[in-house]
């Protein structure tokens, strides 16, 4: 498994990166290094959202280790077809815009690993909202 401390030591979310504890920590120590690893990597600037991209982070290796059987490296998890699948089997992330920030944050994840730009859509809404846009609008 990778060690991030040599991107964690000077990083510039060093301090969000390290304290960040989740809410459900089962796997936690076992995924950590790699989540903060790859986060590392893909967040450069001070950022409102890192945890946001830990989650994501997170939730997708988890994901790739337990149900898609990866080994616990970068390079075994972050690939363009193990993004896709669990895109299209993960629960869904909310909003259409939280399902864009997932996809884009897991894009950058991959081209970060692989060299290579992905193109991967998000998940498309399961069809008309059921409520008006000035309903929408008034809530």
């Amino acid at each position: 498994m990778c060690d991030p401390s040599g991107y964690l030591f000077n990083h510039l979310l060093r301090d969000e990166l390290e304290q960040y504890r989740p809410r459900y920590p089962k796997y936690w120590t076992e995924i950590r290094p790699l989540v903060l690893h790859i986060v590392a990597l893909t967040q450069k600037r001070r950022h409102t959202q890192v945890q946001m991209h830990i989650r994501f982070a997170r939730d997708f290796i988890l994901w790739a280790w337990k149900e898609a059987s990866c080994e616990l490296t970068l390079e075994d998890i972050f690939t363009e077809p193990n993004v896709r699948v669990y895109l299209t089997q993960a629960p869904s992330a909310g909003a259409h815009s939280a399902e864009m920030s997932r996809t884009a944050s897991l894009s950058k994840m991959v081209l970060a690993v692989t060299g290579k730009r992905p193109t991967l859509r998000p998940r498309e809404q399961l069809g008309p909202s059921p409520y008006s846009a000035k309903e929408l609008a008034e809530v």
